[in-house]
């Protein structure tokens, strides 16, 4: 808790990591990710939220209470004008959706369960309650399909809208599994990623990618989302570690993980040098990678050492770059704000900017 009595109970991204916002006991606060400023905030909702979702960098807000209200468990789906905003209640099992502009919610989405995950794009809202992954219409909030049985725990991604499609990834049943699903077209595509339990899904920006990350944390893979093929494995290194999460810079060249080791790796998607970049770190003995599993892995070209805060953070390439590198932003759930202009060429980093987000105030 900070000295102002407020809680951080979870840090979300918009699509094109531009926005970050941030769930409190309160309420929300927005920000924009690069140059760091308060675009807004509410702290009007009792109990405060556990989770919230921002459309690009809009004022339409996907919430979640705390559950300190009691739970409707009637299973129904209330659509738009459907509640009186006098007694607008945010339950665990309940999505809201909010217009931050207006400070009004125009309808909701009931689940049995408490909701685990929510995402938003141009078309669609994704919510996991218990196992389930239901798919709703942004604009009616009706179901769209058959609800998706996930496993216990799910892990989801969804993509940006890129020439009308509309893609999510997750977990299933079945240890290790993904499945992706078109919501357009209507297909799936199940393909075996790992051995353990995945942690991390993450699609690439143009949706041709996915990449995941298992409870091992020593492996990222990246998959064509169209035939599933593996295209690229990537060794974060040899040890177990919580991969926090895997971020694809803005044209897709560069892939960066991180986890609670407090490194952060950065590798080249295409695997070799070229103009575009220098090449990752391969084993000496790659030529009996089809005999030797681990000699066939890529790790990171370059690394840096995170600085500790004692707090879980976010890792983010953001759009803004130069010639010959990216910028990178890490947000801590502690408030700490740090950026970075990471030089691919020469594979140093300089450290930017370092501050506290929870000090920004807005300019209204």
């Amino acid at each position: 808790m900070f000295e102002d009595g407020y809680v951080v109970n979870s840090i979300s991204v918009n699509q094109d990591n531009t926005i970050f916002v941030v769930s409190t006991n309160k309420g929300y606060r927005v920000y924009n990710v690069d140059p760091i400023k308060l675009r807004y905030q509410f702290d009007g909702i009792d109990g405060g939220l556990v989770m919230a979702e921002i459309y690009k960098r809009s004022n339409l807000l996907l919430l979640v209470g705390t559950g300190q209200e009691e739970k409707d468990r009637s299973g129904e789906i209330s659509g738009k004008g459907k509640e009186d905003e006098d007694e607008i209640s945010y339950p665990r099992n309940a999505v809201v959706v909010w217009d931050d502009r207006v400070k009004k919610s125009y309808g909701r989405i009931i689940c049995e369960d408490d909701v685990a995950a929510i995402k938003i794009n141009t078309n669609h809202i994704i919510v996991v309650s218990g196992n389930v992954l239901c798919t709703y219409d942004i604009e009616s909030l009706k179901i769209v399909g058959s609800p998706h049985f996930a496993g216990q725990n799910p892990v989801i991604a969804m993509s940006p809208n890129i020439d009308e499609k509309s893609l999510i990834c997750t977990t299933t049943d079945v240890v290790g599994q993904i499945v992706i699903k078109d919501i357009v077209a209507g297909n799936n595509l199940s393909i075996k990623a790992h051995v353990n339990k995945i942690t991390n899904i993450t699609f690439s920006n143009n949706c041709k990618y996915v990449a995941t990350a298992s409870e091992c944390g020593t492996l990222i893979r990246i998959f064509n989302v169209y035939g599933g093929d593996r295209m690229r494995e990537f060794r974060r290194g040899g040890g177990q570690a919580n991969i926090y999460g895997i971020n694809f810079c803005p044209n897709d060249d560069y892939l960066n993980v991180y986890s609670d080791t407090s490194t952060l790796h950065i590798y080249n998607v295409s695997g070799s040098g070229d103009k575009k970049g220098p090449s990752n770190i391969t084993s000496n003995l790659s030529f009996l990678k089809n005999f030797l599993g681990y000699t066939g892995s890529q790790w990171s070209f370059m690394k840096l050492t995170v600085p500790s805060s004692g707090s879980k953070y976010v890792c983010l390439f953001t759009p803004s770059g130069y010639p010959d590198g990216l910028n990178i932003v890490i947000i801590y759930n502690n408030g700490d704000y740090r950026k970075y202009a990471a030089n691919i060429r020469h594979k140093t980093f300089t450290e930017n900017s370092k501050l506290s987000w929870r000090s920004i105030t807005a300019d209204y």
